[in-house]
Parts: structure tokens; C-alpha cells; sequence
């Protein structure tokens, strides 16, 4: 996490892995973006999505504990976001997922959420931001990967 000296957020990063139990072989993940990328010989599917903390999260989702850890150190989640996730599953079951997601402030676009999702006032802005992001996000994990 990158931050400024008043707590405020300015970029986010995480990678989780994460395996179904063998006591659940009904259990896979479901995947659909259409997007995808090759880094290192391996498959991700790309995902980006503008957000805002006013957002309803699941009640127990990984979101909702993220969200709690950044408040209970004192740090405050800006208002808007911009999303970009990895997720490369690990076996032909899909049972098994390595997930790496960067989020960053969106205050330097100009734009809300709101503006930015379909129907939005900068709805045509999104694909060029987006980019963007992925851009970062890669770069980011390149710069990680042996």
C-alpha cells in the first residue's frame, strides 16, 4: 500500500492464493473475462472495474476484511478507485487460483466512479484509463516475477 503522511490511500496491492478444500470436490472457480494476458509462459485473466468506497461489499467477503484491516491502522480508503485483477488458476480442475490485484486513487482523473461506469459522464474515458491500469499492474508484476 502506498500512502500519504495523513493516512490517505493512494495505491493499493494484493496477491492471494487460494485452493478449494478436497472435502468439496463440487467447488471450482468460474472465470469468464474475455480478456486475458501471458506473463511468464502463464495464462491471467484481466479484469478492471471502477469502485467507490460507499459501495456495498458482502458481508465476509475478502473486500470487506481488506477494507476493515486498511481502516483499523488508520487509514482512509479515497472515495474513488481504479481496479485492475490477475487471477491465474493454477490447475486444469480450476480449484486453484493465484489472484493479484491493484487498485489506485482515481482523484487524478477527475472522474467519479459514477462518471466512469456505464451511463456515466466520462463512460468513453474508461477504456483509455483502464489501459492504463493494466499497463501499471504488469509492469508491477514483472518487476516481481523470478
Amino acid at each position: 500500500m502506498k500512502a500519504d503522511e495523513q493516512k490517505n490511500v493512494q495505491e493499493l496491492y494484493g496477491v492471494q492464493f487460494e485452493g478449494y478444500i478436497p472435502t468439496r470436490p463440487d467447488l471450482h472457480h468460474k472465470y469468464d473475462s474475455a480478456r486475458h494476458t501471458t506473463m511468464d509462459g502463464l495464462d491471467f485473466y484481466v479484469d478492471t472495474w471502477p469502485g467507490s468506497n460507499g459501495e456495498k461489499t458482502e458481508l465476509g467477503s475478502d473486500r470487506e476484511h481488506i477494507d476493515a484491516l486498511i481502516r483499523a491502522k488508520g487509514y482512509k480508503i479515497p472515495a474513488n478507485m481504479m481496479y485492475v485483477r490477475l487471477v491465474h488458476l493454477l490447475d486444469a480442475e480450476k480449484r486453484k487460483e493465484l489472484m493479484s490485484i491493484y487498485g489506485e486513487d482515481s482523484a487524478s482523473t477527475g472522474f467519479t466512479e459514477a462518471d466512469l461506469r456505464e451511463g456515466g459522464k466520462a463512460q468513453g474515458q474508461w477504456p483509455t484509463l483502464q489501459k492504463g491500469l493494466i499497463e501499471v499492474k504488469i509492469a508491477l508484476e514483472e518487476t516481481r516475477m523470478p
